[in-house]
């Protein structure tokens, strides 16, 4: 028998209001079993539903349950970061959700609404809607950037690493640096090397296989980063933590010391 886990883990009016989708599932597919995960407070709502199989709820080992119980498919109905981590980890290979959530790089299916003006998506995400001729794209991240005062070009993403080992391993980490440079110049330049990489890429359709190619090389930086620029990440990280709070960011508001690191 496959396993469905159908996630609706916040206020009770939404929980109850995800029974009609749970019917729906079952009368189609009776022989599917369905988990529902609710908070605690409403983990008794199987015993007036007879489209639920058993509901569970998070008790600190969410992970290790989803795991255990091995099931085939998620449905998100209420999506959060936490949520989709966990998913992703448990290896659960069908995970639907909407693809409005910040959640989204989680799930590797994504439901398309139509109950929507815009969306802010994540650049593979972009790249395949841009092949669609219903989307187009109205506003860049630099010109949102920009409109907040903060330089365009800053660092997003990097190498993790103990400062320790950076201080004692010089030679090593400038050579590691080195390399990654080059990659990152090849991968500007050249458009025979993406030609060698797109086959690992799952572009079905060459319109896909550009945007991804073109929009990655938007990302790639085009030297050092300026002191403005860090400078920029630190007031954009204030920013995303007031927005988004603790579920996007945890306890700290601001980046900390040594972030950023330079020989």
């Amino acid at each position: 028998m496959k396993k469905l886990l159908v996630i609706r883990n916040d206020r009770l009016g939404d929980v109850m209001l995800g029974l009609p989708a749970l019917k729906m599932i079952k009368s189609s597919a009776p022989n599917i079993q369905i988990d529902y995960l609710v908070d605690k407070k409403y983990v008794d709502i199987s015993t007036i539903s007879e489209y639920i199989d058993s509901s569970i709820y998070d008790d600190g080992q969410l992970l290790s349950i989803l795991k255990k119980k091995n099931y085939d498919y998620s449905i998100t109905l209420y999506s959060t970061f936490d949520i989709g981590y966990k998913l992703w980890k448990a290896k659960i290979n069908n995970r639907y959700a909407p693809a409005t959530k910040i959640a989204q790089v989680f799930y590797n299916k994504k439901i398309k609404q139509k109950s929507f003006d815009a969306i802010l998506t994540y650049w593979p995400y972009q790249a395949k809607l841009l092949t669609d001729e219903n989307f187009e794209k109205i506003i860049d991240i630099k010109d949102i950037l920009s409109e907040l005062g903060i330089p365009s070009g800053m660092p997003v993403i990097g190498w993790v690493f103990k400062e320790k080992w950076g201080e004692k391993s010089t030679e090593i980490f400038k050579n590691f640096l080195k390399a990654s440079d080059e990659a990152k110049q090849l991968m500007l330049e050249s458009d025979d090397i993406w030609n060698d990489v797109r086959p690992f890429m799952n572009a079905s359709n060459d319109k896909l296989f550009v945007n991804l190619r073109d929009i990655y090389r938007e990302g790639i930086p085009r030297g050092e980063f300026s002191k403005t620029q860090l400078e920029g990440s630190k007031k954009l990280y204030s920013i995303l933590s007031k927005i988004g709070g603790k579920e996007l960011v945890g306890k700290a508001t601001e980046l900390s010391p040594g972030t950023f690191w330079r020989n």
